[in-house]
Formats: structure tokens, sequence, C-alpha cells
């Protein structure tokens, strides 16, 4: 399982694939919630997949726009 982000506008998403190299296929689809999104790339991302003991995948998912924090140092 990995995160991979096409050429831009698409956003980063969540994909998985058999260890001999076959059956990939793409596990989250990060495209506009809202209607009204009117920036670059698809608005969100979907990155850092793990799985859990159970199967289950736990991944983030980042909105845009990402906002550098100035560091006060």
């Amino acid at each position: 399982m990995f995160g991979y982000r096409r050429p831009l506008p698409e956003g980063y998403r969540i994909y998985e694939i058999g260890v001999d190299g076959k059956g990939l296929r793409r596990l989250s689809d990060p495209r506009p919630t809202c209607s009204t999104y009117k920036g670059s790339r698809s608005g969100q991302h979907d990155v850092d997949p793990s799985y859990l003991a159970d199967g289950r995948i736990v991944f983030t998912r980042q909105w845009e726009p990402v906002v550098p924090v100035k560091d006060g140092t």
C-alpha cells in the first residue's frame, strides 16, 4: 500500500498492489468534497497509509490550502 500523486491537478491518493506487482487498485478518492472549491489540485490529499492489526486501513487526509506555520524562534 502506498500514496501517490499523478501530475497536477490531482491530489495524493492511496493505492494497493499485490507483492507480484498485479492487482493495482485505488483505495481512496480525494476529489473535492465541496462544489465551490476553487483552489489548485484536488483540494485534499490522502497520505501516510498503514494497515491496522484487524486489516482495516488508517491514513491522514489533508485539505488545502496548506498554510505554513512560521517558526517563532
